[in-house]
Protein backbone atom coordinates (compact mmCIF):
# COMPACT_ATOMS: atom_id res chain seq x y z
CA UNK A 1 0.00 0.00 0.00
CA UNK A 2 2.93 2.37 0.50
CA UNK A 3 3.95 2.01 -3.13
CA UNK A 4 0.41 1.69 -4.52
CA UNK A 5 -1.12 4.74 -2.82
CA UNK A 6 2.07 6.73 -3.23
CA UNK A 7 2.15 6.03 -6.96
CA UNK A 8 -1.52 7.00 -7.28
CA UNK A 9 -0.63 10.42 -5.91
CA UNK A 10 2.89 10.99 -7.28
CA UNK A 11 3.26 9.01 -10.54
CA UNK A 12 2.16 11.91 -12.73
CA UNK A 13 4.64 14.31 -11.11
CA UNK A 14 7.40 11.71 -11.46
CA UNK A 15 6.65 11.36 -15.19
CA UNK A 16 6.80 15.15 -15.62
CA UNK A 17 10.15 15.13 -13.76
CA UNK A 18 11.41 12.52 -16.24
CA UNK A 19 10.66 14.95 -19.08
CA UNK A 20 7.30 13.69 -20.33
CA UNK A 21 4.58 16.19 -21.20
CA UNK A 22 1.63 16.61 -18.88
CA UNK A 23 -0.66 14.81 -21.35
CA UNK A 24 1.70 11.83 -21.58
CA UNK A 25 2.08 11.78 -17.79
CA UNK A 26 -1.72 11.62 -17.48
CA UNK A 27 -1.80 8.70 -19.92
CA UNK A 28 0.77 6.90 -17.76
CA UNK A 29 -1.45 7.48 -14.72
CA UNK A 30 -4.36 6.00 -16.68
CA UNK A 31 -2.10 3.03 -17.54
CA UNK A 32 -1.38 2.53 -13.83
CA UNK A 33 -5.08 2.41 -12.96
CA UNK A 34 -6.11 0.41 -16.02
CA UNK A 35 -3.44 -2.20 -15.33
CA UNK A 36 -4.63 -2.40 -11.72
CA UNK A 37 -8.18 -3.19 -12.86
CA UNK A 38 -7.06 -5.75 -15.46
CA UNK A 39 -4.54 -7.20 -13.00
CA UNK A 40 -7.23 -7.66 -10.36
CA UNK A 41 -9.33 -9.79 -12.71
CA UNK A 42 -6.32 -11.76 -13.93
CA UNK A 43 -4.87 -12.33 -10.45
CA UNK A 44 -8.28 -13.41 -9.09
CA UNK A 45 -8.58 -15.95 -11.91
CA UNK A 46 -5.03 -17.21 -11.25
CA UNK A 47 -5.59 -17.33 -7.48
CA UNK A 48 -8.57 -19.65 -7.94
CA UNK A 49 -6.32 -22.05 -9.84
CA UNK A 50 -2.94 -21.72 -8.09
CA UNK A 51 -3.73 -20.31 -4.65
CA UNK A 52 -3.89 -16.76 -3.34
CA UNK A 53 -0.56 -16.81 -1.53
CA UNK A 54 1.48 -17.92 -4.55
CA UNK A 55 -0.18 -15.39 -6.85
CA UNK A 56 0.42 -12.68 -4.22
CA UNK A 57 4.16 -13.43 -4.42
CA UNK A 58 4.01 -13.03 -8.20
CA UNK A 59 2.04 -9.78 -8.07
CA UNK A 60 4.36 -8.34 -5.41
CA UNK A 61 7.27 -9.24 -7.71
CA UNK A 62 5.51 -7.35 -10.54
CA UNK A 63 5.47 -4.18 -8.45
CA UNK A 64 9.15 -4.49 -7.60
CA UNK A 65 10.08 -5.31 -11.22
CA UNK A 66 8.24 -2.24 -12.47
CA UNK A 67 9.94 0.05 -9.95
CA UNK A 68 13.39 -1.42 -10.64
CA UNK A 69 12.73 -1.11 -14.37
CA UNK A 70 12.07 2.61 -13.94
CA UNK A 71 15.43 2.94 -12.20
CA UNK A 72 17.49 0.72 -14.51
CA UNK A 73 16.02 0.88 -18.02
CA UNK A 74 16.53 3.80 -20.40
CA UNK A 75 13.36 5.91 -20.44
CA UNK A 76 11.10 5.51 -23.48
CA UNK A 77 7.35 5.45 -23.96
CA UNK A 78 7.28 1.64 -24.29
CA UNK A 79 9.54 0.79 -21.34
CA UNK A 80 7.89 3.38 -19.09
CA UNK A 81 4.38 2.18 -19.98
CA UNK A 82 5.43 -1.43 -19.38
CA UNK A 83 6.96 -0.63 -15.99
CA UNK A 84 3.94 1.45 -14.97
CA UNK A 85 1.63 -1.42 -16.00
CA UNK A 86 3.63 -3.86 -13.86
CA UNK A 87 3.32 -1.50 -10.90
CA UNK A 88 -0.44 -1.24 -11.45
CA UNK A 89 -0.91 -5.00 -11.74
CA UNK A 90 1.12 -5.67 -8.62
CA UNK A 91 0.18 -2.79 -6.36
CA UNK A 92 -3.55 -3.29 -6.23
CA UNK A 93 -3.74 -7.07 -6.68
CA UNK A 94 -1.22 -7.85 -3.95
CA UNK A 95 -3.29 -6.04 -1.35
CA UNK A 96 -6.43 -8.02 -2.26
CA UNK A 97 -4.56 -11.34 -2.27
CA UNK A 98 -2.93 -10.67 1.10
CA UNK A 99 -6.34 -10.17 2.70
CA UNK A 100 -7.66 -13.36 1.09
CA UNK A 101 -4.62 -15.36 2.19
CA UNK A 102 -5.00 -14.01 5.72
CA UNK A 103 -8.58 -15.27 5.79
CA UNK A 104 -7.37 -18.69 4.63
CA UNK A 105 -4.57 -19.04 7.17
CA UNK A 106 -6.31 -18.08 10.40
CA UNK A 107 -8.97 -20.31 11.98
CA UNK A 108 -12.53 -19.04 12.26
CA UNK A 109 -12.39 -17.92 15.94
CA UNK A 110 -9.59 -15.39 15.20
CA UNK A 111 -10.20 -14.68 11.51
CA UNK A 112 -11.91 -11.32 12.08
CA UNK A 113 -9.04 -10.15 14.28
CA UNK A 114 -6.47 -11.25 11.69
CA UNK A 115 -8.33 -9.44 8.91
CA UNK A 116 -8.60 -6.36 11.12
CA UNK A 117 -4.84 -6.34 11.58
CA UNK A 118 -4.30 -6.95 7.87
CA UNK A 119 -6.64 -4.11 6.89
CA UNK A 120 -5.32 -1.81 9.60
CA UNK A 121 -1.70 -2.17 8.58
CA UNK A 122 -2.61 -1.67 4.93
CA UNK A 123 -4.30 1.61 5.80
CA UNK A 124 -1.18 2.74 7.64
CA UNK A 125 0.68 2.06 4.39
CA UNK A 126 -1.98 3.98 2.46
CA UNK A 127 -1.38 6.99 4.70
CA UNK A 128 2.42 6.74 4.59
CA UNK A 129 2.67 6.23 0.81
CA UNK A 130 1.77 9.77 -0.28
CA UNK A 131 3.81 11.26 2.57
CA UNK A 132 6.92 9.23 1.73
CA UNK A 133 6.36 9.89 -1.96
CA UNK A 134 6.18 13.63 -1.43
CA UNK A 135 9.40 13.63 0.59
CA UNK A 136 11.10 11.43 -2.03
CA UNK A 137 10.04 13.64 -4.95
CA UNK A 138 11.12 16.78 -3.07
CA UNK A 139 14.56 15.39 -2.29
CA UNK A 140 15.37 13.17 -5.27
CA UNK A 141 12.79 13.71 -8.01
CA UNK A 142 11.50 10.71 -9.93
CA UNK A 143 14.57 8.60 -9.13
CA UNK A 144 14.08 9.25 -5.41
CA UNK A 145 10.41 8.28 -5.71
CA UNK A 146 11.12 4.99 -7.48
CA UNK A 147 13.95 4.18 -5.07
CA UNK A 148 11.81 4.79 -1.97
CA UNK A 149 8.89 2.79 -3.33
CA UNK A 150 11.27 0.10 -4.60
CA UNK A 151 12.52 -0.36 -1.03
CA UNK A 152 8.91 -0.59 0.21
CA UNK A 153 8.06 -3.10 -2.54
CA UNK A 154 11.11 -5.23 -1.66
CA UNK A 155 10.02 -5.37 1.99
CA UNK A 156 6.50 -6.29 0.84
CA UNK A 157 7.83 -9.07 -1.39
CA UNK A 158 9.76 -10.62 1.52
CA UNK A 159 6.70 -10.35 3.79
CA UNK A 160 4.41 -11.87 1.15
CA UNK A 161 6.85 -14.72 0.59
CA UNK A 162 6.77 -15.46 4.35
CA UNK A 163 2.96 -15.35 4.13
CA UNK A 164 3.14 -17.87 1.26
CA UNK A 165 5.33 -20.20 3.38
CA UNK A 166 2.89 -19.85 6.28
CA UNK A 167 -0.03 -20.65 3.98
CA UNK A 168 1.75 -23.77 2.69
CA UNK A 169 2.44 -24.92 6.25
CA UNK A 170 -1.18 -24.26 7.22
CA UNK A 171 -2.46 -26.23 4.21
CA UNK A 172 -0.05 -29.09 4.96
CA UNK A 173 -1.21 -29.23 8.57
CA UNK A 174 -4.86 -29.29 7.47
CA UNK A 175 -4.15 -32.07 4.97
CA UNK A 176 -2.35 -34.10 7.67
CA UNK A 177 -5.29 -33.65 10.02
CA UNK A 178 -7.71 -34.85 7.36
CA UNK A 179 -5.58 -37.91 6.58
CA UNK A 180 -5.39 -38.70 10.32
CA UNK A 181 -9.16 -38.39 10.61
CA UNK A 182 -9.00 -35.49 13.08
CA UNK A 183 -10.60 -32.08 12.47
CA UNK A 184 -8.23 -29.27 11.46
CA UNK A 185 -6.86 -27.53 14.55
CA UNK A 186 -7.16 -30.65 16.71
CA UNK A 187 -4.03 -32.61 17.67
CA UNK A 188 -3.42 -35.68 15.53
CA UNK A 189 -3.54 -39.21 16.90
CA UNK A 190 0.25 -39.35 17.08
CA UNK A 191 0.35 -36.23 19.22
CA UNK A 192 -2.37 -37.59 21.55
CA UNK A 193 -0.52 -40.87 21.99
CA UNK A 194 2.73 -39.16 22.91
CA UNK A 195 1.10 -36.68 25.30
Amino acid sequence: MVAWQGLNVWAMQAMVNLGYSLGTALLFTFTLTGAAVAGSFLSAWAANRRGCALVAVLTAACTLAGLLGMLALPPSIVTTASCIALMGIGGHSTMNLIHTTTADIYPLPVRATALGWSNGTSFIGAFLGPVIGGAAVASGGAQGLFTAFGAAAAICLVAVFVLYLTDRASNSKAADAISDGTPAGEPSAGVKASA
